[in-house]
């Protein structure tokens, strides 16, 4: 279910150390949070599928987003899992 005009709001959650939006000031939060608006999905739907020509980028807010990729032999990979607030390493 998508909501693309409500606004994100991500500065009064307490975000887990290690995290992008833990190591950010609240104010940086706030600027990041204010170039998106927020989109819930189900679960199990696709953010985005490879070859895809998005230039959309995740902020995940809540949940867990699972990063699968293909193998040569056609095989699916579990690639990483991002939780909120994270970012990629």
């Amino acid at each position: 279910m998508n909501h693309p005009h409500r606004p994100v709001a991500v500065g009064a959650t307490m975000w887990r150390a290690g995290t992008l939006l833990h190591s950010l000031a609240e104010t940086d939060r706030e600027a990041l949070a204010s170039l998106g608006t927020e989109r819930r999905f189900a679960a199990g739907a696709a953010l985005m599928l490879d070859g895809d020509t998005t230039t959309d980028a995740f902020l995940v807010l809540a949940g867990c987003v699972k990063v699968l990729g293909g193998t040569a032999d056609g095989r699916t990979v579990l690639l990483t899992l991002r939780g909120a607030g994270g970012h990629g390493r």
